[in-house]
């Protein structure tokens, strides 16, 4: 659990944690990855389980320094977990790697979580969670709103490289990873 506010605390779930720690920049030639944070508020609290992400999509534009998530994609995905968890799991922020031992946020970093913020907060009426995969720590940070500049949460060791195992897939984010590739072309066939 780490400390949001006096009355708020994050639980993060580990599956989250190996999924992204799975994309680590360890080789030269690994690009970013990233996606958005999900999760819930459990009933009569304020504090945040972070439970679930979305994962790179084929429309996703990637280079080594640099990620750009697809709207579209990641937003079908957000949307079929708040159908599949009866409207109960949301948006709770963006995660990406950086090809770098202890993340730093970068000048892009730091300008989109303030867009973020000021699109978000309002209409989410909570913060938003902002992490950074790097080689060998990862980061947390929570923004309450666009004046101030997000708080450093957590930090921990980033995991070992992980991958997943047919039991930790997550069938509704296959099922639209699935439909993007066909979509843009880039499945493969047999």
């Amino acid at each position: 659990m780490f400390t949001l506010s006096a009355r708020a605390a994050l639980s993060v779930e580990e599956q989250v944690l190996s999924t992204a720690w799975s994309f680590a920049q360890h080789m030269p030639r690994a690009t970013e990855a990233g996606g958005m944070l999900i999760g819930h508020q459990p009933q009569d609290t304020t504090d945040l389980v972070l439970d679930r992400l979305t994962i790179p999509q084929p429309t996703d534009q990637r280079s080594r320094f640099r990620f750009r998530r697809s709207q579209e994609a990641h937003q079908e995905l957000l949307d079929l977990y708040w159908m599949a968890s009866a409207r109960t799991r949301t948006y709770l922020g963006e995660w990406h790697t950086h090809p770098e031992d202890v993340p730093v946020p970068s000048a892009i970093d730091r300008k989109s979580w303030k867009k973020a913020l000021a699109e978000t907060v309002a209409f989410h009426r909570m913060g938003l969670l902002f992490m950074i995969v790097g080689r060998t720590i990862t980061r947390i940070w929570y923004g309450a709103s666009a004046d101030s500049f997000p708080i450093l949460i957590a930090e921990f060791p980033t995991g070992e490289l992980n991958e997943q195992t047919p039991e930790t897939r997550d069938p509704i984010h296959d099922a639209a990873y699935n439909s993007h590739a066909e979509a843009s072309g880039l499945h493969e066939t047999d």
